[in-house]
């Protein structure tokens, strides 16, 4: 590799290369040199956006350069739809989440059959902006096509639109459909439940909460369904 890069010093794909056996070698900081310099030849090409901002990702304190990189590369790319969705999932990571809108809106623009970016869009919408009607109905406009999906994220996400709107029995309907699709999901039943909630199935909504404090290993995720429980129980004793 050496002796191909001296013959040829501005083989950006060579560099990307490089990059790989440097990361098999434990040699991050080498790799991210490497393709820093294939981005500098060659800066329309998205391959070393993706490896230098997935690297970045999978290290701790970096996901702001991270951020960075993919935003310069979404741009030098011409909105490369990979480097946009590697980006928006960045956004998301850092809490950013007026930003993942923004880009996973800009994907859909240019891209509407986009299923994964529509996903992310309205579910981030469903996180940030729970109150905003105007808002809601763009992310509801967006996953139109999830009514007839046999995809359990899908589904949660459109269940979960419902259900900030306001729609109680089609976010019931479509979070049950998703419960089915993952049984296993403590997320999804935690959403389910918060419906259920709201629709006065109080007996079922404690199953579920019940269930995912019993099994979950994820410390968040069980406070957060311990939560729920306790509001049932205030709401017993008011």
């Amino acid at each position: 590799m050496d002796v191909f890069l001296a013959r040829s010093p501005e083989n950006a794909r060579a560099y990307s290369l490089r990059s790989v056996l440097y990361l098999k070698l434990g040699l991050p900081d080498q790799a991210h040199t490497a393709l820093r310099r294939a981005i500098e030849i060659k800066p329309e090409w998205k391959k070393p956006y993706l490896q230098l901002g997935s690297t970045l990702l999978s290290q701790q304190n970096t996901s702001d350069e991270a951020i960075s990189v993919l935003r310069k590369g979404y741009i030098a790319t011409g909105s490369n739809e990979d480097v946009g969705m590697l980006l928006g999932a960045a956004q998301i990571r850092t809490n950013d989440m007026s930003g993942a809108i923004q880009t996973y809106e800009a994907i859909l623009e240019r891209n509407p059959n986009n299923l994964i970016a529509a996903n992310n869009f309205a579910s981030s919408i469903a996180d940030f902006y729970p109150n905003d009607r105007t808002w809601l109905d763009r992310a509801l406009k967006a996953t139109e096509t999830f009514q007839a999906s046999t995809q359990a994220p899908f589904l949660d996400t459109l269940g979960r639109v419902h259900y900030r709107l306001g729609n109680i029995k089609k976010a019931v309907s479509y979070l049950e459909q998703a419960t089915n699709k993952a049984p296993k999901s403590d997320e999804i039943k935690i959403h389910l439940a918060s419906a259920y909630i709201k629709d006065g199935q109080i007996s079922l909504a404690r199953e579920n909460l019940q269930t995912v404090v019993k099994r979950s290993k994820n410390p968040a995720t069980k406070q957060s369904a311990r939560k729920l429980l306790d509001t049932l129980v205030s709401t017993r004793r008011g």
